[in-house]
């Protein structure tokens, strides 16, 4: 519609004129039912233009053919119908319209566009008309009570998040001309079991994830991939049979078939059936090329890959097969029933993630022929003891061992070539030694009990000095990266041969007071959690504070920013409860924001160069700077 047409209004309803027929743009009434007439203005009604009615009961006329978009978004009604001349319903036709329970689609209608039925709470039943040929996206995103949807045969595909936290819905039936699911048409329903359409041939992303109460799924013979995450939290899911046809799970490239050329991947990227804590077993059609089962646990077809370990199996220990080479990413992952796995003595490469999260895991010892260990690959086992690495192994992933809690030593192989390696939050980690290989430390943070830190001798970019870790650069210069956070030292003088320092180098360390040194220009966001420092001498150099330099520092009374400061970052001492009294310089102009957020004992703050030089830069807002409201500004 033209947005210059004129509007009309006639018994309340307003509306516009082209030259098919008339269109209604809004209601303006108060009648309890509202019969829309077949003309207005001499013509045919033919259409509702977007929201154009609301609190309304509608009784159909012949002429309405179209329901335009978001046309009757915001009515109150309980029961619509709709008449039999109908052809197409618009996106978001009923949108939001919480309080429809009853809707009677007319045969004639042949369209149905996304959107159309979107939060409709309490629609509980629905009959689709014979000639419509597919479900548009969202069409019943979040009908919270819908329980039936009857889908006529004829009807190819279903879009995208069709059928999203439709939690009343425990069943459906699609007929066999289905076929095409889009990905999450299904995410978070109610549902409970569910059989495909013999003619699907793929599963698309997320289709099922979050289906809370999904116990059953009948694959189609003819399905050759499923994507990924399309199981993911389908917490009641017990088993899953898999059938010939199968060729792909989660990757796009599968394991390798004799003759075929294919290649084995880099892992199963991402795991189909993750956070499936009831899932018991896999159970394999014999005739798949790609894939079989062994006592419910999925592998390769020549069991050289083990692919998923079901999580809801209930054994403590699980020893992996002999000529198993391979453990594809995820593939242990969040299991919270292992202790003890025991590894071949053929493996030789843990993928990504594979043993992520599993809290109770304490024994996993590498045989002498693993040479590879994925990122997060160990990560938050919270209860994995020592774990020897064999001579053999020459990569580790980053953060391979973060979250590994029991860990005391981390003796890495003098055969490890790595680029990056993390090593942070072992809370009783004590020593590490770092080989040659690795070319970059990442982190060293949230490692209390870290005493030792063992660079391997002539290491061209690191060395350890006085508790200290120092990245080389050429011309000898020194990037100070992290002092160790068992040091002792109550008084620390940050080094002056140092070209700058890492962001978190400080971070958690227990010194009470701290000096830089003469020409530092910048602190960084450096000391984070501080919950000793009381005292920072900051030089005269000093131009700038990095973001979030001192939150956290609860033991921090009194703050004097030096002359010549001139920004500060946001939420840099955010945090510090201790914090009475703060002095800003004449010379400071960049505030930001939130720079003393919950810092609830501050009560004094003092501001160098009078009135005049604060009120017209008018950089100090209560608001952003998040001063709170008993702090009393004095000039000095």
């Amino acid at each position: 519609m033209n947005n210059q047409s004129p509007i009309y209004c006639e018994n309340g309803l307003q509306y516009t004129l082209n030259e098919e027929g008339a269109f209604i743009y809004r209601y303006e009434g108060d009648v309890e039912k509202l019969v829309i007439p077949d003309t207005l203005g001499g013509k045919p009604v033919i259409g509702l233009l977007a929201r154009s009615l609301a609190n309304t009961k509608a009784t159909p006329n012949p002429y309405i053919r179209e329901i335009d978009y978001e046309s009757i978004n915001r009515l109150k009604l309980k029961e619509i119908m709709l008449p039999e001349t109908l052809q197409s319903i618009g996106e978001e036709a009923f949108g939001g319209l919480g309080t429809l329970e009853k809707l009677a689609i007319p045969e004639s209608v042949t369209v149905i566009h996304g959107f159309a039925f979107r939060g409709c709470h309490a629609l509980k039943h629905i009959r689709l008309p014979k000639q419509i040929r597919g479900i548009g996206a969202y069409s019943f995103y979040n009908c919270l009570q819908l329980e039936e949807v009857i889908i006529p045969e004829g009807v190819t595909y279903i879009g995208r998040y069709a059928f999203e936290n439709c939690r009343s819905l425990k069943r459906i039936h699609l007929p066999d001309s289905v076929k095409s699911i889009d990905e999450d048409a299904f995410y978070e329903s109610g549902l409970v079991s569910f059989t495909f359409p013999p003619e699907v041939r793929s599963i698309e992303r997320c289709m099922f994830s979050g289906c809370k109460d999904l116990e059953e799924v009948i694959l189609p013979e003819q399905v050759t991939s499923i994507a990924i995450n399309v199981f993911e939290q389908c917490s009641s899911l017990k088993r899953i049979r898999i059938p010939a046809s199968l060729e792909n799970i989660g990757n796009p490239v599968v394991v390798g078939i004799p003759g075929s050329g294919k290649k084995s991947p880099n892992g199963w990227e991402k795991n189909v059936f993750s956070n499936c804590e009831s899932l018991e077993s896999f159970d394999v059609d014999p005739d798949n090329r790609l894939l079989s089962s062994q006592d419910g646990v999925l592998y390769s077809k020549d069991k050289t890959m083990l692919i998923l370990y079901p999580q809801g199996r209930k054994e403590e220990v699980f020893s992996i097969p002999e000529g198993v080479t391979v453990l594809t990413s995820s593939s242990f992952y969040n299991n919270p029933y292992l202790k003890e796995v025991y590894l071949p003595n053929s493996l030789r490469e843990i993928k990504d993630n594979v043993f992520a999260k599993c809290v109770n895991l304490k024994k996993a010892v590498p045989p002498s022929s693993l040479t590879s260990i994925g990122t997060g690959a160990y990560s938050f086992c919270a209860n994995l003891e020592e774990f020897p690495m064999p001579s053999s192994l020459n990569h580790i992933g980053e953060k391979a061992f973060i979250g590994c809690d029991r860990f005391e030593h981390l003796i890495f192989p003098d055969s490890l070539n790595v680029r990056l390696l993390y090593i942070c939050s072992m809370e009783n980690l004590k020593t590490v030694r770092i080989p040659l290989g690795v070319q970059y430390i990442g982190a060293l943070s949230g490692c209390p009990k870290l005493e030792e830190v063992d660079i391997a001798e002539g290491h061209p970019r690191y060395v350890m000095e006085d508790g200290m870790l120092f990245e080389m650069e050429p011309g000898k210069k020194r990037i100070l990266l992290r002092l160790l956070q068992s040091d002792k030292r109550e008084v620390f003088r940050i080094p002056d041969n140092i070209r700058r320092i890492q962001r978190g180098a400080f971070n958690g360390c227990g010194f009470r007071k701290v000096f830089f040194p003469d020409k530092m220009k910048l602190v960084p966001d450096a000391f984070e959690n501080c919950t000793n420092l009381e005292t920072i001498h900051f030089p005269a150099s000093l131009r700038a504070i990095d973001t979030l330099a001192f939150s956290g520092c609860t033991a921090l009374k009194k703050l004097v920013l030096p002359d010549g400061l001139e920004e500060v970052g946001n939420y840099t001492f955010a945090g510090c409860t201790g914090l009475e009294s703060v002095e800003l310089p004449a010379s400071l102009r960049n505030f930001g924001v939130s720079l003393f957020q919950g810092c609830t004992g501050l009560t004094d703050v003092y501001l160098r160069g009078g009135a005049r030089t604060w009120c017209r830069r008018n950089v100090i807002r209560k608001r952003r700077t998040n001063f709170p409201d008993q702090a009393v500004f004095r000039y000095k």
